[in-house]
């Protein structure tokens, strides 16, 4: 968590506003590629070379990408000898407060935990109900996973085309949007092959416009953010989205003591609604191009479209 808040924080610290759209989709194709890829290469490595040499070998690429980040050269904010001597808990609660007051950050960080809980909910049982209750081989899911990884990369390459060609705010509630729709046929699935095509292509989908409205998103917050609250402001989302996913997994198994699978699963697919109903009547709707640091302030109120 503390890597991931710190890695996004830092890239508006070395690209222009104006392209931060294109460099977020990079990173998120680069990052698809790297979760497609590296199952099968982890388990062609153990293969290869046995687990423990895997083990080694992994650790290797972790010293290899903190060197990588180690070199690179960006001008940083130093803060002035009062600042300096902030307490860490004052630092958390000005950061808290920033985020409570910016409408639409605080509206996408708010959607972004909702839709993290209740895809945490399906997450706990989603392999189960698949590998046990709709009986597919492991061959199977991994192709179903594979082909969802296709759809993600996707997403990510062609992320600054859609929000040009549709608008930043379409792309964002779109992206939303999708996940609950693309849980239907989950819910309806039985055994067969036919069921388990239509899972892979709603996977793709819902992964390609998860990666194509969270590239938006991102850039979104990125731009609106105060330079000095960056850090921040992606720790507070770092910390709801991530930290939602340990209870999710465990509401999940307080329902299943009292509901079937598939009810614990249809209670995760509504609960990714609610995002949707938050961004619709937020700012993002309204929003067609992605603004500039200086404009973050006239953003338009939900109900009418930009001047």
């Amino acid at each position: 968590m503390v890597h991931d808040a710190a890695a996004i924080s830092l890239l508006p610290g070395i690209v222009a506003p104006h392209l931060l759209q294109g460099a977020n989709s990079r990173l998120g194709a680069a990052s698809s590629v790297a979760d497609s890829a590296g199952s099968n290469a982890g388990a062609a490595l153990v293969g290869a070379i046995g687990p423990a040499r895997s083990v080694l070998a992994d650790v290797v690429s972790f010293l290899v990408s903190a060197v990588l980040v180690w070199r690179i050269r960006t001008p940083g904010q130093h803060a002035h000898p009062a600042e300096a001597r902030r307490s860490f808990g004052k630092d958390i609660a000005a950061g808290v407060r920033y985020v409570i007051g910016q409408p639409t950050i605080r509206t996408v960080i708010a959607a972004l935990a909702v839709l993290s809980f209740g895809l945490a909910i399906m997450n706990t049982f989603w392999a189960y109900f698949l590998l046990t209750m709709l009986g597919a081989s492991p061959t199977a899911f991994g192709v179903i996973m594979g082909v969802g990884g296709v759809g993600s990369l996707a997403g990510a390459l062609l992320s600054p085309t859609i929000t040009a060609r549709i608008g930043v705010g379409p792309t964002i509630i779109t992206g939303f949007a999708v996940s609950p729709l693309a849980q239907v046929p989950l819910l309806l699935a039985g055994p067969g092959r036919g069921w388990q095509i239509a899972l892979a292509a709603t996977l793709a989908a819902q992964l390609f416009w998860a990666t194509a409205a969270g590239t938006s998103q991102r850039s979104l917050r990125q731009i609106l953010c105060d330079p000095r609250f960056q850090g921040r402001m992606q720790a507070a989302s770092t910390t709801v989205t991530a930290g939602s996913r340990p209870l999710a997994a465990a509401a999940a198994g307080a329902l299943a003591l009292l509901l079937d699978v598939q009810a614990v699963l249809a209670v995760g697919a509504l609960l990714q609604v609610v995002p949707v109903v938050l961004l619709l009547a937020s700012p993002v709707r309204a929003l067609r191009t992605m603004p500039t640091s200086h404009d973050a302030a006239a953003m338009p109120p939900a109900g009418e479209g930009p001047s």
